[in-house]
């Protein structure tokens, strides 16, 4: 039998986004359990705890992986896969509402990336180089732990060939959702960096656009491990 591989990535990467929803929905719900006021339904952060607002700068390495729909000369072509390493570097910054729980969180990112297809024998390769995307959404503070979710948009610069000739490649956008769980890192007690380990999964959503005669629409969907140093007030 032979499987859909366009719709397998889309079942892994909601599947993955749907975990981390509920880990970031699940402190609302234990809340209402309790039968507390609405009020308390965000739960209050810790007392004596470090809070996550203050400003980050870290570096991602992960996995991508592409299918894309592909027409061309008439015809089509439904899954062609792609895969490889992607890294980067990001810049962002958090702020927790006071006497909340709530961590509003907005991010830029910088990543470069391997990721390829190509329908053979050599007839139509394209794949992805470099670009930039910018992120915003919340996360929900768990002591030492934080789960979010972000949405966001996405550039990144291309190439292609076809039938090994170089063609003039478009920049593609996108539309990003992530979802994440961020760590604290055992610090040497310095009062203001705060080294984080997050792990996360992206799932891009692709304009169409047309190398020539082909024309192809691919989505992404991307795991990846964060480290960042962040400058994080008490």
């Amino acid at each position: 039998m032979q499987i859909d591989q366009r719709l397998l990535l889309k079942v892994m990467g909601y599947g993955l986004l749907t975990i981390l929803a509920i880990a970031l929905l699940a402190p609302l719900a234990r809340a209402a359990d309790k039968g507390g006021p609405a009020a308390q339904l965000v739960p209050d952060a810790p007392v004596a705890v470090r809070t996550w607002t203050g400003v980050y700068v870290g570096a991602a390495a992960g996995y991508g992986m592409t299918t894309t729909e592909i027409s061309a000369f008439g015809g089509s072509l439904d899954g062609i896969s792609a895969h490889g390493v992607v890294y980067g570097v990001t810049v962002g910054a958090d702020y927790q509402f006071p006497k909340s729980a709530l961590v509003a969180r907005a991010r830029a990112s910088y990543d470069w990336s391997n990721v390829e297809f190509s329908v053979n024998p050599g007839i139509f390769k394209a794949g992805f180089k470099e670009g930039w995307s910018a992120d915003a959404g919340l996360g929900v503070a768990m002591g030492t732990a934080m789960p979010y979710v972000l949405i966001g948009l996405t550039e990144m610069l291309t190439e292609a060939s076809i039938f090994g000739i170089a063609l003039p490649a478009p920049d593609l956008t996108g539309k990003r959702l992530t979802g994440g769980v961020e760590w604290r890192l055992p610090s040497t007690g310095n009062a203001v960096f705060q080294p984080t380990l997050a792990l996360e999964a992206t799932w891009t959503q692709y304009e169409s656009k047309t190398y020539g005669p082909v024309t192809f629409e691919p989505d992404d969907l991307t795991v990846k491990a964060r480290i960042n140093l962040g400058f994080k007030s008490l």
